[in-house]
């Protein structure tokens, strides 16, 4: 997400919709960026750990992810 922005939608475009799984331990995914801004139309869940910010996981619940927060193991 942070390096090219993708819309990872379902190809071709038709009756299918593909949910968007996103792993972000730190939550770092930009709010501005495509999967957040079109979070509404297509399904878009970004799993976490408790190491993002409550405040972030906050606005992208607003905006139409679903947030799963996940606690790490001892090993990361």
């Amino acid at each position: 997400v942070l390096a090219d922005d993708p819309l990872l939608t379902a190809r071709p475009a038709g009756a299918r919709v593909a949910t968007r799984v996103i792993v972000d331990s730190m939550a770092s995914i930009p709010l501005d960026c495509q999967l957040v801004r079109t979070a509404r139309e297509v399904p878009t869940l970004v799993a976490t750990t408790p190491s993002g910010s409550p405040a972030k996981l906050d606005e992208l619940r607003s905006k139409g992810c679903e947030v799963v927060v996940f606690q790490a193991s001892a090993s990361g």
